[in-house]
């Protein structure tokens, strides 16, 4: 494999997906670690917001990608 079909295969892969989520999650955190003590709380709970928003989202999807069909047939 080539290194240009390695890199296109990887941005093929799911995590492609998460990378935006990821960026804005290191980004708040970034700014949670710069953050003064008055502000620091807001960015904490928007921190544990979003990823709580995104392990439900992840469950979710997984629930129902493990249902079994509404007919009985897998």
């Amino acid at each position: 494999m080539t290194r240009l079909t390695t890199l296109q295969h990887w941005f093929s892969t799911p995590l492609r997906r998460e990378l935006p989520w990821l960026g804005l999650e290191a980004l708040l955190l970034v700014v949670l670690l710069h953050a003064n003590a008055p502000e620091l709380w807001f960015w904490f709970f928007l921190l544990l917001l979003l990823l709580l928003w995104r392990g439900i989202n992840c469950w979710w999807q997984a629930a129902q990608g493990s249902a079994p069909a509404a007919d009985g047939h897998s």
